[in-house]
């Protein structure tokens, strides 16, 4: 009788444990999730005002002046977003301090081109491309 006692005792002690371990773990899995979509939400907040540059002539159904065109352009320099230019109204300046994009002479600041936007997977802007006529 007192062996089975203790067999029971140890079951019980057991069970315990197993269930102790058991909502361990749930807290564990359920904290983990969180911090996750945690960490996924500020990444897709950090895109999106990365973004808003860029987006912000959408707009304009990619129509937009020459003077847009070279704040843009000039922005995805310094963002290191892949630019490219096809046209007379904008000329590329290159020096060993800076890279950065100039009228060329005599044109409309107000002179129409266009533009496009491309974006990787995650959904951020990775090329710019400008042009004084339609793509």
């Amino acid at each position: 009788m007192d062996n089975a006692s203790r067999a029971l005792v140890m079951a019980g002690g057991v069970m315990i444990a197993i269930a102790v371990i058991s909502v361990a773990i749930y807290f564990y899995s359920t904290a983990s999730g969180y911090a996750s979509q945690s960490q996924q939400a500020l990444s897709a907040s950090q895109i999106q005002s990365f973004n808003r540059f860029y987006t912000a002539y959408n707009s304009l159904n990619g129509e937009i002046r020459v003077v847009d065109a070279l704040n843009i352009l000039n922005r995805a320099v310094e963002d290191e977003v892949t630019e490219s230019y096809s046209g007379s109204y904008i000329k590329r300046v290159d020096s060993k301090q800076t890279h950065h994009y100039e009228p060329n002479n005599e044109v409309s600041y107000l002179s129409k081109a266009y533009f496009k936007l491309t974006y990787d997977v995650e959904g951020k802007v990775s090329a710019v491309a400008i042009s004084d006529s339609p793509f």
